[in-house]
This record gives C-alpha cells, structure tokens and sequence, in this order.
C-alpha cells in the first residue's frame, strides 16, 4: 500500500482549503469515492478492506494528521481529519507554494487565462495545456506533465471575466471520461 501517496493527497487537498478559506481550526471532512482510494494507495479493495486499511493508514499517519475519523456508506468514504492535522499543514504550508500563488490567481477578478497559463509556467516548462472545445463543463485541461509542483489535472473554465476550475487526480479525471 502507498501510504506517502494518500498522506500526500489529503495534505495537499488541506493545502488547497486552507488557501481558498484559511485555517479555522476545526475537523476537516474530506470525500473519496473507494475507487480514488483504490487509486492513491496502489491497491484493489473492497469496503471492508479499504476501512481497514485507512485505520492502518491513520495508525502511520497519526503524528502528523491526528486521529482520523473513518465513515463508509455505499462506497463512499468520510475521512474526519483532527484539527492537529489541519493545524499541522498550516504550519507546514509555504506561501510560494504553486496552489497558494494559483488560488490568489484564479481568485482575483479579472484574472485572465494568460494569466493563469503563465503562473504554470513560473513553475515548471513541462506544462500540458489542452483546450477543451466540445466540453461544456471547462474549457481548458492544465497539468504538470512531469507531476512537478504537483500531479493534479487542473479543469479551467472562464465565464464573463472569472474564471472557475476543478482539480482531479490523474485517475479521477480518466475515471470521469472528460
């Protein structure tokens, strides 16, 4: 089992609403289909395996994310993390870190694709840049190539001067058939 890859996804995931809301030092509940937590720790478990498995994973976690709460329901997987473990990535989280500096950008009105595109660039010269044309829900897929800052499939979309987006795992955008 890949514990680094799913310890990595959820304090990255942390990272992500800490930038968008800050840190309010509460539970942090976050939602995985099994099939994403198949995906990040390189395994093929059913419900009961998988529950199993995140009490593994919060006993090797524990020192830096606290004590988990785990709640399945029909293959859909809660996972409470204690507020040590948001305040663990607070105090972990660089303010030059690539999520940070794109949430202060794609946040600020009037922020232009350009502008969006360059701040990729800043950050590596392995950017896969896609324009979506018969996709209504986004009209731009964005990635590291090489998964440097970070591995995620970014879903842009500009409407009338602002500009949402949603950020997938590799798997997760596959699994999706954008």
């Amino acid at each position: 089992m890949n514990f680094e890859k799913l310890e990595r996804n959820l304090i990255e995931v942390m990272e992500e609403q800490q930038a968008k809301l800050g840190f309010d030092g509460g539970m942090v509940w976050l939602f995985y289909p099994l099939s994403s937590l198949n995906a990040l720790l390189d395994t093929a478990l059913d419900e009961e395996a998988m529950v199993q498995a995140l009490q593994a994973f919060n006993t090797y976690a524990l020192a830096r994310l606290g004590k988990m709460e785990i709640m399945c329901r029909d293959g859909r997987f809660s996972l409470g993390i204690s507020p040590e473990g948001g305040r663990y990535v607070q105090q972990h989280m660089d303010e030059s870190k690539f999520i940070v500096r794109f949430i202060r950008e794609i946040s600020r009105h009037g922020s232009t694709m350009d502008e969006l595109l360059s701040l990729f660039r800043k950050y590596s010269d392995c950017v896969h840049i896609e324009r979506m044309e018969n996709q209504q829900e986004f009209d731009y897929l964005v990635y590291f190539e090489n998964g440097e800052p970070d591995s995620f499939y970014y879903c842009i979309k500009e409407d009338l001067g602002h500009m949402t987006y949603h950020r997938f795992t590799k798997e997760d955008y596959h699994d999706f058939g954008f």
